[in-house]
């Protein structure tokens, strides 16, 4: 079962951001694996935006050696108007979804965000995918329990 060779992690969050307030997600450790999925979810409403938004990568955790990841640098490779709040909790869908190639990348990987000119709540996970060796466990996936039905 392909589900069962994915490790998912909660990167940043739930978090609540005032005005101009910033986070730093925690950082994923992506040893033994080829893709990974960020996806980046906020409250929902017109007035509610992230202004910085950046994808880093480094060999360490040491937070000096994080540089951006080539081709996911906000206002660069994409706008920052796509991670704008929408108006209507019902339809509204996660602000933002980025795959990552792991291939040639660094180990670990973390994302900074900024929020806009009101409080708003961003989170964000991440799921690991294409693992060299089958994360069969709850512990290997992260997870407190794993349930497979046959």
């Amino acid at each position: 079962m392909n589900l069962q060779g994915l490790k998912s992690v909660v990167a940043l969050g739930p978090v609540s951001l005032t005005a101009a307030g910033t986070a730093t997600s925690a950082s994923i450790d992506a040893k033994g694996y080829e893709e990974l999925q960020l996806v980046v979810t906020k409250t929902t409403h017109a007035s509610d935006y992230i202004t910085v938004f950046n994808i880093q990568q480094s060999d360490s955790t040491d937070a000096t050696n994080f540089a951006a990841v080539t081709g996911y640098v906000a206002g660069t490779d994409w706008t920052l108007a796509s991670l704008t709040g929408g108006t209507n909790a019902a339809s509204e869908k996660a602000a933002g979804v980025f795959n990552i190639d792991l291939r040639g990348k660094k180990r670990y990987f973390r994302v900074l965000v900024t929020n806009g000119a009101v409080t708003g709540v961003v989170g964000i996970t991440g799921t690991l995918a294409r693992a060299e060796q089958a994360p069969i466990t709850a512990t290997l996936q992260n997870a407190g329990v794993v349930v497979n039905p046959s």
